[in-house]
């Protein structure tokens, strides 16, 4: 009976023992697979972050020259550049995806000869410089970006240059926390034929021409800039279409906005202290809750919507195009003007809608009445020969309070 139970003994403990061999190596197997994977993961994400090449400061293997450690690099790498070297005497050529990115934006200087940063290749980041030209030239763009995409130029300082930023037919741009500024600069930022941009917290300040352009842009948001003195804060004359124009606050401007533009979004910006406050036509804009104080004159123009608008010590005109052709052959007969233009009105709008604006020369419930110009051609370019007549529209529901913007 003993020997049964030891030989029992026996067998169960050799059976526990094959499973303990047998689950060792299954376990040292299993960690091994994590440890790769782990391995994996790390390499994985070291490829994807890039390495980080240093220019200037004290390290043995660090460059001299930007431009020399952006040959160097890869596409994903970083360029960090140390301010103790600045300021870097060069002219600088992007060609790879990289960020390049400076140590202290108001110490970490590049100064070069006409366009100081060309950029000539998708997602490019640049970061923490003050960027100017050569006092001999200042001529051409602090930077220069043609044709590419994904481009991201955040908290630096153009200065002393034509153009701060040059955008050419290049998409999905942002241009943010910049500080832009020089008294004998052209322009801010320029963009011409650029889709889907994201212009916001800039400070540009000091430009005798204009502070942010755009020409023949699609899907540009601009927001939360501040501009002041400047020959015109916001300017575009070539029809850019689906822009949104909101929280951005303009003050001693020669004149604020310049807005020829299709499908524009103006709200909540507040425009003071200029010759010309807003200057608005194109097509179906709507401009609303916005803020206009203490300039001399804002004009309306197109077949646009201007609602929930503050005008505070204000003067506000407006001045529309006669096209019909019929219209215009009545009005040849200048005696019968006031007459015929009165009995075309009864049927035929003018395509500006005014309504529930705060006035604060108007204290009255009665709509408010706003004086313009009707302005016709006749004859052939390049003889053509400008008419114009007096003339009025209301804003039938003016506001008794200003709005809170």
């Amino acid at each position: 009976m003993k020997k049964n139970i030891v030989r029992k003994g026996l067998v169960v403990g050799m059976i526990f023992l094959f499973i303990g061999l047998s689950v060792i190596p299954l376990v040292g197997s299993i960690t091994r697979i994590n440890q790769i994977r782990n391995k994996d993961e790390i390499s994985s994400k070291s490829t994807r972050e890039g390495d980080i090449l240093y220019v200037g400061g004290s390290g043995p293997s660090n460059y001299t020259r930007i431009q020399d450690a952006i040959d160097n690099a890869s596409d994903g790498d970083t360029v960090f550049v140390y301010d103790e070297s600045s300021t870097y005497y060069e002219n600088i050529l992007v060609t790879k995806s990289i960020l390049l990115k400076g140590e202290d934006k108001n110490t970490t200087t590049i100064e070069g000869i006409e366009n100081v940063l060309v950029l000539q290749a998708d997602n490019i980041n640049i970061s923490g410089f003050t960027i100017q030209c050569s006092h001999q030239s200042h001529h051409g763009n602090g930077i220069d970006i043609r044709g590419i995409r994904g481009i991201s130029i955040t908290k630096n300082i153009m200065d002393y240059y034509d153009c701060g930023i040059y955008c050419e037919n290049t998409n999905d741009i942002s241009i943010i926390e910049n500080i832009f500024q020089d008294v004998y600069a052209k322009y801010g930022m320029w963009l011409l034929n650029c889709n889907t941009a994201m212009i916001s917290d800039n400070l540009i300040i000091g430009y005798n021409q204009i502070g942010i352009q755009l020409e023949a842009c699609i899907g540009i948001n601009i927001f939360n800039n501040e501009i002041r003195k400047t020959w015109c804060g916001i300017y575009d004359s070539d029809y850019s279409s689906d822009v949104h124009i909101y929280n951005n606050y303009l003050i001693n401007n020669e004149h604020g906005m310049i807005l020829y533009m299709k499908n524009l979004q103006l709200y909540n910006n507040i425009i003071q202290n200029s010759k010309w406050g807003l200057a608005c036509g194109g097509e179906k804009a709507h401009v609303y809750r916005n803020t206009l104080k203490d300039n001399k004159i804002d004009i309306f123009k197109g077949n646009n919507k201007f609602y929930e608008n503050n005008f505070i010590n204000d003067t506000v005109t407006f001045d529309h195009y006669l096209g019909n052709s019929l219209l215009i052959k009545l009005l040849k007969f200048k005696n019968f003007r006031n007459f015929i233009l009165t009995l075309w009105f009864k049927f035929h709008r003018i395509p500006i809608d005014v309504d529930r604006n705060y006035w604060e020369n108007h204290s009255s419930n009665l709509p408010k009445r706003i004086e313009g110009d009707l302005i016709w051609f006749t004859g052939y370019p390049p003889f053509e020969e400008e008419h114009s007549v007096s003339w009025y529209i209301y804003d039938d529901n003016p506001a008794s309070e200003p709005y809170e913007i």
